[in-house]
């Protein structure tokens, strides 16, 4: 990362329903762009008594369950909307939905004291439980993740920035990191 001060580790969020569909005729994981602008948006709700700024994310996806029926040809899940106000049933909406657990890493710019790193990841988790990714409920981690919301310092020398990377690293098995082209 690029002069980056600190990472924002949100372990294991578990996102529901977000929207799968990314094209008029593809579908699979919600786009990274949903993410970009879900960090902003998380980046206008850091407290005025940090200054720091979110920059760039990583995603890493632990688990994906399109919201899909049939064996060979796959079809979404449709859900039947409320009768309007003439008794109406509405018209089926097809939406494609998926269940997913990922793992963000959100690039940090500034500076904390050390007494303030776990408030200040435990705040903004709080906040991430109010907001939703790809049109998804956030769910909080399951139980046996230990730390959910961590803030990583990225100081030192070459070797231990490669130290704390390793630790980073295992934090996020098993998973799939989504990379550009």
């Amino acid at each position: 990362m690029s002069n980056a001060k600190g990472i924002l580790l949100l372990s294991h969020l578990r996102i529901q329903n977000a929207n799968a569909i990314s094209g008029p005729l593809t579908w699979g994981f919600p786009a990274p762009s949903a993410f970009t602008g879900f960090v902003h948006a998380l980046s206008c709700h850091i407290p005025k008594q940090y200054s720091i700024r979110f920059d760039g994310v990583g995603i890493i996806c632990h688990q994906f369950n399109p919201q899909v029926a049939g064996k060979y040809a796959k079809v979404f899940n449709l859900a039947r909307h409320p009768v309007d106000k003439e008794g109406k049933t509405a018209a089926l909406v097809e939406e494609g939905r998926v269940h997913l657990e990922v793992s963000l890493v959100i690039e940090a710019h500034g500076c904390l004291e050390e007494h303030e790193y776990q408030h200040f990841a435990e705040s903004m988790l709080e906040q991430v439980y109010t907001m939703r990714i790809a049109g998804g409920s956030i769910l909080p981690a399951h139980a046996n993740v230990k730390l959910p919301a961590q803030w990583k310092e990225l100081t030192g020398t070459e070797v231990d920035l490669q130290k704390e990377f390793k630790k980073i690293r295992r934090c996020l098995l098993p998973g799939f990191a989504l990379v550009s082209r």
